[in-house]
């Protein structure tokens, strides 16, 4: 959000999350670091009331007690839960994360502000806990899903993708798997790229060679295949 912030147009690379069908999410657990649950749970409280996303008194009563387990895990379970969603707030401002992340970490006297310059309580942050997969925390996560892609097209921000490190990071069967070939991300501006030329022995002229491919055994005609590379071409061209 940074790019958004300062009127520039943004560029998310490996955007495969936000490119992702909702069909390869599964049941299952998963891990994630404590204070990356907390803000992705404050998240949630904000999708609840921005986009009026369907939660029971059920869901909303276990998102404030797995927030208070937190809190208390990263010992910061004097704070009022009330006050740590302001503290916690304060991150969706670019300003206000580099007063708490900068060169002055005490500016404010608040307990985030000291969590963020104490190196136990950054380190009990950083050490995960089991988040339960299942049909409640995949609404959700759909909801930030297409919250973040209305924003990215809003912003006309530039999305990568890298056809051969995408296949091998996300896990997919074949290259007509990958997600960039679905027309629910036509309005996306997504752009070809290549990754560490050295891990994957890969140049540009390879990963077009490669989207091209997987376009034609997506399902796209040549003459069709080949109007999409040359969008995506200028895409890349545009990106700042």
């Amino acid at each position: 959000m940074l790019a958004s912030h300062y009127g520039l147009r943004a560029r998310i690379g490996h955007g495969l999350a936000l490119l992702e069908s909702r069909e390869r999410s599964r049941e299952g657990r998963l891990l994630q670091p404590r204070f990356e649950r907390l803000c992705d749970l404050r998240w949630e409280e904000h999708l609840a009331w921005d986009m009026r996303i369907r939660r029971g008194d059920g869901r909303k009563r276990a998102v404030e007690h797995e927030m208070r387990l937190l809190l208390d895990e990263m010992e910061l379970g004097s704070t009022p839960l009330p006050q740590a969603r302001v503290l916690l707030d304060r991150f969706t401002s670019p300003d206000e994360t580099f007063a708490l992340h900068g060169r002055k970490p005490y500016r404010y006297e608040d307990p985030l502000s000291q969590f963020l310059g104490n190196r136990r309580k950054t380190l009990l942050g950083q050490q995960p806990v089991e988040v339960v997969w299942n049909s409640s925390e995949r609404e959700v996560s759909q909801a930030a899903r297409d919250a973040v892609r209305r924003k990215a097209i809003d912003m006309g921000a530039f999305i990568e993708c890298c056809p051969s490190s995408n296949l091998l990071v996300g896990d997919y069967n074949a290259l007509e798997d990958h997600p960039m070939y679905l027309e629910e991300n036509e309005q996306l501006k997504l752009t070809i790229n290549s990754d560490d030329p050295l891990t994957f022995a890969t140049c540009l002229a390879d990963e077009i060679a490669y989207a091209l491919a997987g376009a034609i055994a997506s399902g796209m005609t040549l003459p069709e295949a080949l109007t999409w590379i040359d969008r995506l071409r200028r895409n890349g061209n545009a990106v700042p």
